[in-house]
């Protein structure tokens, strides 16, 4: 399909760059951080990327990028704000006009956009209703459609627009955006975009691919649900099987059919009464209170048993010390006078034999006494521990039928748990039962299915896909013919493409080799050249084709000079880019010589540059130079 940018603008309020360029080749040659990758993106952003042109990469960030197309026979102004403007800002809005073919951004300023506010559309109806409507056989979105249906957008076709410059010689990556979750739909539309099915057919593929993923998530979830059915329904009769045992009931579950199993009313009838001494708590609480008393009883006798005793042992030691010999012979003279003193020591014999008597009669009364008490205390006290034991027996006993009673409330209690775990179980089975009972669903799908089977068997798309697989690999390998790749390792040229996954690969006699697996920046570069243009050759041939006859390359020269300062000192291999590039003039040239309604466009952005007529004469601008103030990026000053 014709795609041609006739021009592309970056407006001020007081100035604007325009870079207007040729119907087929371009080349643009510049110096470092001038701006060459930034046609690039204005294009893109243009065409409704979400991606923000980075400011810092244009001195004075533009108010509005601009571009002026032509796609088929329609001539059209796409606009797009700053991201971050104060009004109809570019992440939300974007101007579309339709516009003669005389028309040029040269003739307007920015005072032409806020003359024709009308024309700034939301992002997402530029994409759904908007630019879709230049697209021939493009299906557009009405705004009264719903999302029922899978769409294509045409937000899918940058990939085969674009090869950047991190793109160009990626040894892993094809195509632009193809890694990530957006790849599914790229894949997906890439059939209508090659013009190989209508909408229709677009929609039957679309339906039929659904009809079997459903199908899929349906076989999925009945084999998920008659796992759980299965689970649920031995747990079912694990708890039945419980049930039955507590309550001692002779009743093997396995006899037991579904009608019995699922019958709440069953579980609901069983009688789980038991008849519990609710006043044993507050007995043993009474005797517990009865020890206590009886145990203060026991210990105060043991302790006046105690003080008894030690008041014996004290009139023990006491008569010990106070015993007196009795032979015991005392002198009747005066040891200093040796005069007689006999009479003075009657008095103190006399003396002697009084406290004598009164000492054994106080030590027997007393003893006695103590002895007698001792007794009557010690019985007393065997008595009361007899009490305090019989009392410790009868409160063991009473806290053994309390564990016997909370044993059986705790019995009644899981009884209670088991019967509402039954109930669970058969409300689990029912649920998963009904969700897995869809065979109605399942039939109506199937019918579905091979209606739409046959339709489309009808149409042949596999011989088509087939056809044009055929054709991009020859067209592909024709290109790689005239460009350096390793034949010793990877064999002749023979590409073939992968509609379905829209990939290429290196057919050799005894083996097969994707870009991943080939090796070199050099043959990563021819691989993604040769795939490109063969892909657009057959876009060029075939009307029905809707993707866009537009090719952007991004520096294909890196591999020959990696650093902009290899081509000034001349140090790269100068001669193997200028083969390259003529290459790819001739390519496009013999490619757009056959085709009368559409022809390849092709915008070259590099360092490479080239007195020589056959390069000059596609060469859009002088090169551009910061210091020369030639390109989107000026010097600052």
């Amino acid at each position: 399909m014709l795609f041609r940018i006739n021009e592309i603008g970056l407006f001020q309020k007081e100035k604007k760059d325009i870079v207007k360029f040729h119907d087929e080749i371009n080349f643009i040659s510049g110096e470092s951080n001038t701006g060459k990758s930034s046609i690039g993106s204005i294009i893109n952003y243009c065409l409704g990327s979400s991606k923000n042109i980075p400011g810092a990469k244009i001195t004075n960030e533009p108010d509005i990028f601009l571009i002026n197309l032509t796609i088929d026979t329609h001539n059209i102004l796409i606009a797009r704000n700053k991201f971050n403007a104060t009004k109809l800002k570019g992440e939300k809005y974007i101007f579309l006009k339709k516009v003669n073919s005389e028309f040029s951004l040269y003739n307007i300023d920015i005072s032409f956009f806020n003359d024709n506010e009308s024309d700034y559309f939301t992002i997402d109806d530029f994409k759904e209703l908007e630019i879709p409507k230049y697209f021939s056989s493009f299906p557009i979105k009405t705004r009264l459609d719903g999302k029922e249906k899978v769409r294509p957008t045409v937000r899918n076709m940058p990939p085969f627009i674009f090869q950047t410059q991190g793109l160009i010689t990626n040894g892993s990556q094809l195509f632009y955006q193809m890694a990530g979750v957006k790849a599914r739909g790229i894949k997906r539309d890439f059939e209508l975009f090659l013009g190989l099915v209508d909408f229709n057919i677009y929609n039957k593929i679309n339906r039929n691919n659904e009809i079997i993923k459903e199908l899929r998530k349906i076989a999925n979830r009945k084999s998920l649900y008659e796992n759980e059915l299965k689970k649920e329904y031995f747990n079912l009769k694990s708890s039945y099987h419980r049930l039955f045992t507590h309550l001692n009931r002779n009743i093997d579950v396995e006899t037991l059919d579904r009608e019995y199993l699922l019958n709440q009313e069953n579980v609901n009838n069983l009688k789980l009464e038991y008849n519990i001494d609710s006043d044993i708590g507050k007995e043993i609480e009474k005797l517990e209170n009865k020890i206590s008393q009886q145990s203060r009883l026991v210990e105060n006798l043991k302790i006046e048993y105690s003080n008894i005793k030690n008041q014996m042992q004290h009139i023990d030691t006491a008569n010990l010390k106070l015993q007196v010999k009795q032979d015991i012979y005392y002198s009747k003279h005066c040891p200093t006078c040796n005069s007689e003193i006999e009479k003075e020591i009657e008095v103190f014999e006399i003396a002697k034999q009084k406290i004598l008597s009164e000492k054994t009669f106080l030590y027997n009364v007393n003893r006695d006494i103590l002895e007698e008490k001792t007794q009557t205390i010690k019985e007393k006290l065997d008595t009361e521990k007899v009490s305090l034991q019989v009392l410790n027996k009868e409160l063991i006993e009473l806290k053994h039928d309390s564990k016997e009673a909370i044993t059986i409330k705790k019995k009644e209690q899981l009884l209670y748990e088991i019967k509402g775990m039954i109930k669970k179980n058969i409300q689990t089975i029912i649920e998963y039962e009904d969700k897995s009972l869809n065979d109605l669903q399942i039939e109506a799908l199937q019918q579905e299915l091979e209606a739409l089977e046959k339709e489309l068997i009808k149409i042949d798309i596999k011989k088509k896909k087939q056809e044009a697989e055929l054709h991009i690999g020859t067209y592909a390998t024709e290109m790689l013919k005239t460009l350096p790749f390793d034949n010793n390792d990877y064999g002749n040229p023979n590409l073939k493409f992968d509609i379905k996954d829209v990939t290429a690969y290196q057919q050799a006699t005894n083996n097969i080799f994707y870009l991943s697996d080939i090796g070199s920046a050099e043959n990563h570069l021819s691989f993604h050249l040769s795939v490109f243009l063969g892909l657009h050759k057959y876009i060029l041939e075939h009307e029905n084709s809707i993707l866009p006859s537009l090719i952007f390359l991004d520096q294909p020269s890196q591999v020959y000079f990696p650093k902009e300062e290899d081509f000034k000192n001349g140090t790269g291999d100068i001669k193997k880019v200028e083969d390259m590039y003529k290459s790819i003039i001739k390519f496009i040239e013999d490619a757009n010589k056959t085709s009368m309604f559409s022809k390849i466009q092709i915008i070259i952005v590099d360092h490479f540059y080239s007195k020589d007529e056959w390069y000059q004469k596609y060469l859009v601008e002088p090169r551009w130079e910061k210091n020369k103030e030639l390109g989107l990026i000026k010097e600052i000053k």
